[in-house]
């Protein structure tokens, strides 16, 4: 009996099968994506929620996040508010009234939100939305809103702007119904399609004729650039400064007037639908993706490819996820903290086995023998080293103290690659089996080779490196497989596989089990150590799926 006891106490993780050679090399490299997503430029994996996640329409149209980090989602028929585990949808007012498609959602600087669409404007507090009336009866249809740097709500509509002021605002959160006195700002009477602030307060209105600039705590406006085509509206503007204003026009392409320059990046595969500010970083949305504005060309974060065909509003919210409003659902573009390459090769892009070497350069071990490396940002054939078997796949590698790689393979033996010459080694001497799935350094210099068959010793500096063969004491009809070694301080060696854990014995591998482990044939893919170096956590497979367990050394 092992001296690695199951503690029951203790969580059991479970996680989604995967083949055995999918070890730590995938925590870094994905050959190929899930189902549902597309190859992304940078570190995002993509999700789609919709109806059958509980939103209350998959045409979106409009997208902000709250201080509380919620995100609230404009849709054809109410709002749908997601907090990161379900959605909770509103339709309807107190006062039974419909709320329509709503295009645009904002908070007020007394944590209150505004939403405005078709049918008005409306105001959310905890889980009732009250509608905010004008008191001149204007019937308003909302498709902008801003909150700016001093607490004002800004809504435009389509005749005209308003600015609702602290005054106002504490007069909707307080009263119900909630009837204020606006009339249009600075007689600002254009439809208003699009509204944002730069950095020094100002604020910027997008309407079909051009974009117009309000000044910090100003009372009139101004025009900052006149649209020579007023029917192709400006959809959207964003600016980080004065000096740096962005938009887009209807069915255009993004456009930068810095300092006074306009240019637009004319790429075709990148219409643009509209454009943002985000951690001081112009994005835009595009027929494609989502991308960086840089001098004026739009360069991908993210493709959504066919996944949706009419997108027509994006956030970066505040874990740098990036959010798709579509009229196919809702598209999140999950970051994570690995990179995806795909290998570069015609015809084998698996990877099978990952190895550092002593300076930084990255291996890849692949199909047919061959080796691939890290340059720049792709995976590519490393043209330094021949393919260390003529056909099969290269489970392991290593890197002795002379340089020399050394590969085990899947069917075809032991290959080291030292000095420009390649060597094999199959159906000969101390090594019984051809496959060999891990290559594990044992004090000493020397490496253990787990196989089908047993483990065979290697000593690397030798002039016949295969020094001697540890059998299984059981006989099999069919060996086990070895995916891996353990040692825990002076206690000797361990080691996993198919059929379970085997303890090296008098030169002979012996079955052994876990304390109170209920199953003895464990199908164990890894064993890690924790921080104290006791093996910490064993990730086995029984039945359909793998689970980790934790253990505790006696």
């Amino acid at each position: 009996m092992s001296e690695w006891q199951n503690n029951r106490k203790k969580d059991v993780y479970f996680y989604p099968e995967m083949m055995r050679c999918m070890h730590i090399l995938f925590l870094m490299l994905t050959v190929t994506l899930s189902v549902n997503s597309v190859a992304q430029p940078g570190r995002y994996r993509l999700e789609t929620f919709g109806t059958r996640n509980g939103m209350l329409s998959s045409k979106v149209y409009a997208l902000a996040q709250s201080s509380d980090r919620k995100l609230w989602t404009g849709t054809e028929l109410g709002v749908t508010v997601y907090d990161g585990y379900s959605f909770t949808n509103y339709q309807y007012t107190v006062a039974n009234e419909s709320i329509g498609r709503i295009l645009c959602i904002t908070q007020d600087s007394l944590n209150g939100m505004w939403i405005g669409g078709d049918k008005g404007l409306f105001f959310v507090q905890g889980h009732s939305v009250k509608k905010v009336e004008l008191q001149s009866r204007t019937s308003l249809a909302v498709e902008a809103l801003l909150t700016d740097a001093a607490g004002n709500v800004w809504a435009g509509d389509l005749n005209a702007l308003y600015k609702i002021n602290r005054q106002h605002m504490e007069q909707v959160h307080k009263n119900f119904p909630a009837v204020i006195d606006l009339s249009p700002f600075a007689a600002f009477t254009k439809r208003v399609f699009s509204i944002a602030a730069d950095n020094k307060h100002n604020i910027y209105i997008g309407s079909y004729d051009g974009i117009f600039k309000i000044a910090a705590n100003a009372n009139s406006y101004e025009t900052s650039w006149s649209n020579p085509d007023p029917v192709q509206p400006v959809r959207s503007v964003a600016a980080y400064s004065p000096d740096s204003i962005f938009w887009n026009c209807l069915d255009s392409h993004p456009t930068q007037m810095i300092n006074g320059k306009i240019t637009a990046g004319l790429t075709e595969a990148y219409i643009g639908r509209t454009v943002f500010i985000s951690r001081n970083n112009a994005y835009a949305l595009t027929t494609s993706g989502v991308g960086l504005i840089i001098n004026g060309i739009v360069k991908p974060v993210v493709l959504f490819g066919n996944t949706t065909n009419n997108a027509v509003t994006a956030l970066v919210d505040a874990e740098e996820n990036i959010w798709v409003g579509s009229w196919e659902g809702l598209l999140k573009f999950r970051k994570t903290a690995f990179d995806q390459y795909t290998i570069k090769h015609d015809i084998h892009n698996e990877a099978f086995s990952f190895l550092e070497k002593k300076n930084g350069e990255l291996l890849f071990g692949g199909n047919r023998g061959l080796v691939f490396t890290r340059k720049l940002d792709e995976i590519v054939a490393d043209k330094t080293i021949p393919a260390l078997f003529p056909l099969a796949e290269v489970m392991c590698m290593y890197e002795d103290g002379e340089g020399g790689i050394w590969a085990g393979s899947g069917y075809q033996g032991i290959s080291r690659f030292k000095n420009n010459t390649l060597t094999n080694w199959k159906n000969t001497g101390f090594l019984k089996d051809n496959n060999c799935e891990a290559l594990c350094l044992v004090p000493g210099g020397k490496l253990f080779a787990c196989t089908e068959n047993g483990v065979t010793v290697l000593d690397p500096v030798a002039g016949d490196p295969l020094t001697a063969h540890y059998p299984f004491k059981k006989k099999y009809a069919r060996p086990p497989e070895l995916f891996g070694c353990f040692q825990t301080g002076n206690s000797g060696y361990w080691f996993y596989g198919s059929r379970g854990l085997y303890k090296l014995v008098n030169g002979e591998l012996v079955e052994d089990s876990i304390q109170n482990m209920p199953v003895s044939s464990l199908y164990i893919n890894k064993i890690t150590p924790d921080k104290k170096g006791i093996p910490g956590w064993l990730h086995w497979e029984k039945g359909c799926c793998n689970a980790g367990l934790k253990m505790n050394a006696w």
